[in-house]
Parts: C-alpha cells; structure tokens; sequence
C-alpha cells in the first residue's frame, strides 16, 4: 500500500491521543436503562448502538477519496413479560434511512429453548452469529460477503436455544425475500440452520475473548441452508443476464480456539447454485471460500490486534472472479466493546480476465453502545 506521508503521520497522531484517552480510562461497562414492574415480572431495556467511521480508500486506478459517515445509528428496546416468558426487541436502524433492522416476539417453550417469529438473523455462518458490534474488524469479510444466506437478516420463525452449557442451536423457515420485505407468490422460502459445540472450555460469543484464559476453549460449528427460487441477491455476480432466481445449497463450517492471550478462528464455505430457469445456457455452479484470523490481546481488556485473510470464488470454473482480502486491525477498548476505537488496513484483489485490480482502504471507527 502507498499512502500519503503528511496523511498517515496525521492519521497516527490522531489515534494515538484518542487512543491514550481511551486506555486510562475504567474497564467497566455501564449497566442499561432498565424500566421494572414492582413484583419483577415485566421489564423493558432501553439499549443503543452508535458507530462513526472515517475511510480513506485507493483504489486502483482511480482517484483516492474519504469520508465520514454514520455506519450504525441503532435504539435498541428489549422487553421481558411474564418472568421471561414472553421476550421482545424492536431495533431500528437510523444511519442512512429510517427501516427496521430487528422487530421479533420470543416465546419460551422449555428452561432451555425458545421459538422466535418475527425479522431477526438468519442463523448460518459465524460472522453473523457472533453480534457485530463484538467483531474484529470494522465489515464482514469477502467469504462472508460472497456465500451468507442470501439476506442477512429475514421475516420468519425460528427454533434456538442450549443443550446445557455447551451446544447451541438455531434453525429456522424464512421467506428468502430480506428484510421489510413485502409478500411475494414468485420467490420460494430459505431454510437455515447452525449448531455450535463447545469441544473444551465454554461457548464463546466474541471473536476473541478480551480476557487472559488459562483454560483451553474449542468451538467448533456447523451451518446449513437452502434458499428455494430465490432473488434477493444477484448469484451469477458478473453477468446480470443470468435468471433472476436460483436455488442454491450452501454450507459452512468454522472452528474458534482461544487460550490465554490468543484467538484463532477459521471458516469454510461451498454453495451450489443452480438457475431455476429451463434454459440450458445456464448451467449449475459450485464456489468456495475461507476465512482465517488471528488475534492477539496486547493488554487484557485494553488493547488488541488482530490479522485476517479471506478468499471467495462464486465459481470455481472461473477463476478470474476470484476475490481475497487481508486486513490488520488495532482496537483500543475504553470500556470493553461500549467505547472501543478501531483502526485497521486492509487490501482486497479482484481477479479480472485482463489482470488484477487492488483496492487499498484506511479504516477509523468509534463505537459507543448505550
């Protein structure tokens, strides 16, 4: 990467004063604004997400540019009725426009498990499982990007919950259409699942713990779906003649190891696509991808670095759409992940059929969660 001296001599500067500030200051969360009926049966949780980002990107062949912008701007208000019998959460998202990022009732059936109806996280992969204002870097990586469950997030049902202290599992039936979507008769259902299973130590929700382990923690997952007829996304990425709907089978599989200082996590993705359109100049495809990073804890609940590398090719019949990234971040926590500064570089390749495009990308983002 080739970055302007007078810009990255500022850029330092900046981060390390902010960063000093951050550092001494307390560790200690802040506990949530909590609204409680008298007997405790009832409760509602005032909660927030706030994320401002700078991004200085140079890509090749164009001019550099940057900007600020507003990546999440999240109220978050969770209810509790009957002693934990009924749960909700209604989260919109105000960064960009105003739409509906959570809206779901949760209703519990056993100590254990619960059955949730309403718009929430498709559960399949790691990087959306694990909540994202507990991530490493500042976006989901190119793997991610390339093989999720076609949306993200969907309207549905879903069976979740425990086994114990060390299996975790989650599967649901959604519309396959996105979120705030209305009905439609032309798109099939998604069907998606994920189980996660603590080999040794507990089950881990951060991509890396923020305290020393002296115990051993193996997580090791498994994610399932299938997406029937569905449009929501373009799946033959570099040509948009391709049918507007397919069904497509996907899987994934991750492993998470954290001991004492150290995290390492690695995830593996295949799909196959197949056109639901009788034309046979389209034919079925299967791609691949991975995902690797390594984090190391600097100061225990204070500071942490972290690498990544991803690799995603749609399909590996054609291996000019390949596509990788590698990313080196630094997150200064000032009250573990409420207020936590990032900063990190990264570069991503796209492989072209006349050669290899390069985008660089300087990276700043503040959190706060409320």
């Amino acid at each position: 990467m080739m970055f302007r001296p007078f810009f990255v001599a500022s850029l330092i500067s900046l981060t390390s004063l902010v960063a000093i500030l951050l550092i001494s200051a307390p560790a200690a969360a802040e506990d949530s604004f909590t609204l409680e009926t008298d007997d405790g049966q009832h409760s509602l949780t005032l909660q927030g997400r706030f994320q401002l980002r700078y991004v200085y990107a140079m890509p090749d062949g164009a001019p550099d540019h940057s900007s600020f912008f507003l990546r999440r701007l999240q109220p978050d208000l969770r209810g509790s009725f009957y002693d934990g019998l009924i749960q909700t959460r209604l989260m919109p998202d105000l960064s960009r426009t105003a739409t509906l990022r959570d809206g779901w009732v949760s209703l519990r059936l056993t100590e254990n498990f619960r059955l949730r109806a309403g718009q929430f996280t498709v559960p399949f992969n790691w990087e959306r499982h694990a909540p994202p204002t507990r991530h490493l870097f500042v976006e989901r990586s190119t793997a991610n990007n390339a093989f999720e469950a076609p949306t993200g997030r969907d309207i549905g049902v879903m069976f979740h919950g425990v086994l114990g202290e060390r299996f975790n599992l989650g599967v649901g039936v959604f519309s396959g259409q996105g979120i705030n979507q209305p009905v439609s008769l032309s798109t099939g259902h998604l069907v998606s699942g994920r189980g996660v299973a603590a080999i040794t130590g507990d089950l881990l929700l951060d991509e890396t713990p923020l305290t020393v382990s002296e115990d051993l923690h193996i997580n090791l997952a498994i994610g399932a779906y299938y997406a029937h007829r569905n449009s929501a996304r373009q799946w033959y990425l570099w040509d948009e003649s391709f049918p507007e709907a397919a069904n497509t089978t996907a899987a994934t599989t991750d492993l998470l190891v954290h001991l004492h200082r150290f995290t390492l996590h690695m995830a593996l993705f295949v799909a196959d696509v197949e056109p639901d359109d009788p034309d046979p100049e389209w034919s079925t495809y299967q791609g691949a991808g991975f995902t690797a990073h390594l984090a190391a804890l600097l100061l225990p609940e204070r500071l942490l670095i972290a690498a990544r590398y991803s690799l995603a090719q749609p399909d590996l019949s054609r291996t000019e759409e390949l596509r990788s990234e590698g990313v080196l971040g630094l997150t200064f926590l000032h009250r573990l992940h409420d207020s936590k500064l990032h900063l990190e570089a990264l570069r991503q390749t796209h492989e072209l059929p006349d050669g290899t495009a390069f985008s660089d990308q300087i990276r700043l983002q503040y959190q706060f969660l409320f």
